[in-house]
């Protein structure tokens, strides 16, 4: 990508016995679904610089926002979602 190009990133990760049931099912249906941490998504982004609030829950990227957890667990899953710009 160009210098001040953008790239973005969104997973849902599974939480709990519930999540784990729901990640199997899409994999069973053909669909292989890979669980990724925080971190693991922030290495993605390799040189790019993350964009606050980095990779939270995705609720947190909608402007005035300040209410929504980080990335806590929930049960079922959370879908986390980062922005990075390569400089």
């Amino acid at each position: 990508l160009a210098p001040g190009s953008y790239l973005v990133l969104s997973v849902v990760r599974p939480v709990g016995e519930q999540g784990e049931r729901g990640q199997q099912l899409y994999t069973e249906a053909g669909m292989p679904h890979n669980s990724h941490s925080v971190e693991d998504i922030a290495a993605f982004c390799g040189g790019f610089e993350l964009v606050p609030p980095g990779v939270a829950d995705a609720r947190r990227w909608r402007p005035g926002a300040t209410d929504v957890p980080g990335s806590e667990q929930r049960p079922g899953g959370v879908v986390l979602a980062g922005v990075a710009r390569k400089p």
